[in-house]
């Protein structure tokens, strides 16, 4: 028993000391990894939001200009609408009195 647990201990160590060589390694260049990753990261992020940032003022004056149109004409339309719905209400109310006003007397 004494021989296998001195061969245990002795595997052991060994298998822990090339472990921790092994993690101690592969810590060290995930460390390096990430630290790189991350540069290029925040490269990639502010070029992005640069562009993001340009592309949406672009975006934000075009809607603009675009909204102003768009109201402008929905405003001529409506005064248009309203216009020819007042006429055709009038004209539809007078009719409808005439029609009305015949039965009136009955």
């Amino acid at each position: 028993m004494g021989q296998f647990e001195g061969e245990w201990g002795e595997w052991r160590g060994k298998f822990e000391g090339e472990w921790g060589e092994w993690r101690g390694k592969f810590e060290g260049e995930w460390g390096e990894w990430m630290g790189q990753f991350g540069e290029e990261w925040g490269e990639w992020m502010g070029q992005f939001e640069g562009e993001w940032g340009e592309w949406m003022g672009q975006f934000g004056e075009e809607w603009g200009e675009w909204m102003g149109q768009f109201e402008g004409e929905w405003g001529e339309w409506m005064g248009q609408f309203g216009e020819e719905w007042g006429e055709w209400r009038g004209k539809f109310e007078g009719e409808w009195g005439e029609w009305m006003g015949q039965f009136e007397g009955e």
